[in-house]
């Protein structure tokens, strides 16, 4: 059997924190119509533009929410490799499925 996957959003207030009640509405009408699995923060969104501590807000709430309901896919959106492997170790306490690690653009040639 295939499953659907979502790659999210991420929904922010106007100052720039995570809407929760928007995150869990999106969360909860997307599981009622079949989603299988929720892709968080990836390369083509706002995922590579919020800070260590919103990402793991986002992925900690999103946790909440889905409560086991459907995977859960966490985006790593580091500027290199050693600021990838922090956020790493800062989703560590976090139940998710998987990491998706998205390679940091190239900063030489």
């Amino acid at each position: 059997m295939k499953k659907i996957y979502s790659a999210s959003l991420t929904p922010l207030t106007e100052k720039g924190t995570i809407d929760r009640e928007s995150l869990r509405k999106m969360l909860e009408r997307n599981i009622r119509h079949g989603i299988k699995g929720f892709f968080m923060l990836g390369s083509m969104g706002e995922g590579p533009q919020l800070n260590m501590e919103l990402s793991r807000e986002l992925i900690s709430m999103s946790s909440e929410i889905i409560a086991g309901r459907a995977e859960l896919i966490a985006g790593i959106n580091g500027n290199g490799l050693a600021s990838s492997l922090e956020l790493m170790k800062a989703y560590s306490d976090i139940k998710f499925d998987s990491y998706v690690f998205i390679h940091p653009p190239r900063t030489f040639y």
